[in-house]
C-alpha cells in the first residue's frame, strides 16, 4: 500500500463533520491540491481548528472536493469539527516510519516490506541485465551451472615435466638412481598418476644381452616395478654399444596429498649401463599427470 504525497496540499471543509464522518468534503477546486488514491494507496491527511485539537485521518479515496477517510489514525482521536476548520497533507510519524532507513553502519533496518511489482527474468531465457531473479530462475541457473561441470573422473588435473641431458652410468647389479626425477602433489588422495618417461639405455660390450640393462620408475624410494624394472620398445642396434630405447607408461595411485617424487632408476647385470645415451638423441623425459 503505497502513500502518496503532494507539496503544499492545504484546504478548509465546506461542511461540518463529527466523529463518525468518513465523508469529508473540502471548499470548491481545493480536492486538486491532494493526491488521488487508487486500489490500495493512500495519503494522510491533518484536521485541526483555531483551538489547537487535531486528527489524522488517512484517505483512501479522492473525488474532486470529496474525500473518503478513515478516522483517528496514529493514535489520535476522531473529533467534531466545523465548516471552515483546516484539512492540510502533512508529515508524520506514521509517514516517516514506512521508510527503509540506514543505521549507523549503512545497514538497512526496519520491518517493513517492500511493495510493488518486481521484474524478473523468465526460467527459459537467460538474462544478464541488472534484474531481481525469482527463484525457479536462480535454481535453473545454478542446475544448468552443474551439468557444464564437466566430468569428476578422468580428468588431468595438473602436469610436471623434466627434460634430462645428462648420459650416467653404471656397472651395478642393483637399482640406483639416474639423476632423472620429478616431484608432483596431488590435490586428493583418490587422484592417480600417470608416469610417462622416454628416453635410451645403451650398455657398452658388444653382444652383451641388452636385457641385462634395465630401467624402472620408484617413487618416494620404493621401486613401482617390484624389483624386476621395466623395458618398453626395445630397440637392439650397434652404434659402438648395443642399446635399447626406453619409454615407460605407468598408472600409479598412490592414495596421498604429500608430495611424491617419481624418479628413474636403472642397473646392469653384465657390464657397464648408460642412461640417456647419445643415440637417437641425449634428450630424456619424464612427465607426471594427475588424472582424478
Amino acid at each position: 500500500m503505497p502513500a502518496l504525497f503532494k507539496n503544499n496540499a492545504t484546504a478548509t471543509l465546506a461542511v461540518s463533520i463529527n466523529s463518525s464522518t468518513t465523508t469529508i468534503v473540502l471548499n470548491s477546486g481545493l480536492g486538486a491540491l491532494f493526491p488521488t488514491p487508487t486500489g490500495s494507496s493512500y495519503f494522510l491527511a491533518t484536521i485541526y481548528d483555531s483551538l489547537g485539537n487535531y486528527e489524522i485521518v488517512k484517505c483512501t479515496a479522492r473525488v474532486t472536493d470529496t474525500l473518503t477517510v478513515v478516522r483517528g489514525q496514529e493514535g489520535t482521536a476522531p473529533q467534531n469539527f466545523a465548516i471552515g476548520d483546516g484539512v492540510a497533507q502533512r508529515l508524520t510519524a506514521g509517514n516517516l516510519n514506512n521508510f527503509v532507513q540506514l543505521d549507523g553502519n549503512s545497514i538497512l533496518s526496519g520491518i517493513n516490506d517492500f511493495t510493488g511489482t518486481i521484474t524478473v527474468p523468465t526460467v527459459a531465457t537467460v538474462d544478464s541485465s541488472t534484474k531481481a531473479a525469482s527463484t525457479a530462475y536462480t535454481n535453473a541457473a545454478i542446475t544448468a551451472a552443474i551439468a557444464a561441470i564437466p566430468p569428476t573422473s578422468g580428468r588431468i588435473i595438473q602436469a610436471i615435466t623434466n627434460q634430462y641431458t645428462s648420459t650416467v652410468s653404471t656397472t651395478s647389479s642393483s637399482f640406483v638412481s639416474t639423476g632423472h626425477q620429478a616431484t608432483i602433489t596431488p590435490t586428493s588422495v583418490s587422484s592417480k598418476i600417470l608416469v610417462l618417461q622416454s628416453g635410451t639405455l645403451a650398455q657398452t660390450q658388444d653382444n652383451a644381452p641388452v636385457a641385462n640393462s634395465m630401467i624402472s620408475i620408484f617413487r618416494n624410494g620404493t621401486n613401482l616395478a617390484g624389483g624386476t624394472g621395466i623395458m618398453g620398445n626395445v630397440n637392439v642396434g650397434y652404434y659402438g654399444s648395443i642399446y635399447a630405447s626406453s619409454s615407460i607408461s605407468l598408472l600409479d595411485a598412490p592414495a596421498s596429498t604429500s608430495a611424491l617424487t617419481y624418479a628413474v632408476y636403472y642397473r646392469n647385470t653384465n657390464s657397464n649401463a648408460l642412461y640417456n645415451f647419445g643415440f637417437p638423441n641425449s634428450i630424456a623425459n619424464l612427465i607426471l599427470l594427475e588424472i582424478l
